[in-house]
């Protein structure tokens, strides 16, 4: 059988169970470290310690150097020193700024000036992320993929019509095949033969039947592919080329494809969707550019605040009790 170029190719996804939303305080941590990689957490705090040692260098210490005290009270002192500058680098990255020092030495100053570039731009890029990352929504996803459903051996349904390649294409895959169609592959989910479904999009995002199942048993197209296939016209072999041609040309001068006439149909009919279908698009629902920052969102700055102030307090009892 001859066949016109593929007026599309339809491809048949992993359908999961929708996904239930993060709320643990683990989660809400955990987002405050994700505007950075943790390679890059990694080299902010080398950066911060490599300024303070070199800071303590640089600086005027000979009172310490030349002092007659034994080598241990020495060594205490240099100690303090390094972690006071640590301290005070810390601050000033926390602080988005360094200290105007007219006294320090030249090697100094260079210093503060390439550390306070370094400022400028880590803090710059952290704010302008945090705010997203604060009021995002996590999901809870057990298998997102094909691969990570192949492993945990999940049992999948599928169609009777793609046994075959599908079988080719993930041969470890634990399939269970419907020959009732699309209504015998959600009836087989609801008697939990199988937890995830393959199905193709093109054959089910226009059916208002099967996407009303999909929302009735709370399940969600994800874009992990599981196979995929090129829908065209039959044709005579002697019409084929021609058919070609002109399809071609009507897309490209007229704007007329088979998605653009779904989309149209889609507008003149009022189609709704009953509830949200696709997995991408569940986060992009759940959190806008203006979503209000909760107490939860600020749960580690919170409580490294706390945790401070109650070292800041012990450590002056112990001062003054001397």
């Amino acid at each position: 059988t001859t066949f016109t170029v593929p007026l599309l190719y339809d491809k048949t996804v992993l359908v999961i169970p929708k996904p239930g939303q993060k709320s643990n305080l683990a989660y809400e941590t955990k987002k405050v470290l994700e505007p950075f990689t943790y390679g890059l957490w990694g080299v902010v705090i080398a950066v911060t310690v490599a300024a303070a040692l070199l800071s303590v260098w640089f600086s005027d210490r000979e009172m310490v150097a030349k002092s007659k005290r034994a080598w241990k009270k020495r060594r205490a002192a240099y100690f303090r020193l390094i972690l006071d500058a640590i301290l005070e680098k810390g601050m000033f990255f926390f602080s988005a700024g360094i200290e105007q020092d007219t006294g320090a030495s030249l090697p100094h100053k260079v210093l503060m000036f390439g550390f306070g570039f370094f400022i400028l731009i880590s803090v710059s890029a952290y704010v302008a992320n945090l705010a997203a990352f604060l009021t995002r929504s996590g999901l809870e996803i057990s298998y997102g993929t094909m691969r990570e459903v192949i492993d945990g051996n999940i049992p999948i349904c599928c169609h009777s019509a793609l046994e075959e390649e599908i079988r080719q294409k993930w041969p470890n895959g634990k399939w269970v095949v419907s020959n009732d169609g699309f209504d015998g592959m959600f009836e087989a989910y609801a008697r939990g033969d199988c937890k995830v479904l393959a199905v193709g999009r093109e054959d089910t995002i226009m059916d208002r039947n099967i996407l009303g199942k999909v929302c009735e048993h709370g399940l969600v197209y994800t874009d992990s592919v599981v196979t995929e296939n090129p829908i065209a016209f039959p044709i005579r072999p002697q019409l084929a080329s021609a058919f070609s041609y002109w399809m071609y040309t009507a897309e490209k001068s007229q704007g007329y494809s088979l998605e653009s006439e779904k989309q149209a149909y889609t507008e003149e009919n009022k189609t709704k969707k009953k509830c949200e279908i696709d997995l991408s698009n569940l986060n992009k629902n759940e959190a806008g550019d203006f979503a209000r920052v909760t107490t939860s969102n600020m749960f580690l700055p919170i409580m490294a605040f706390a945790i401070c102030v109650f070292i800041a307090v012990v450590l002056q009892l112990i001062h003054e009790n001397k």
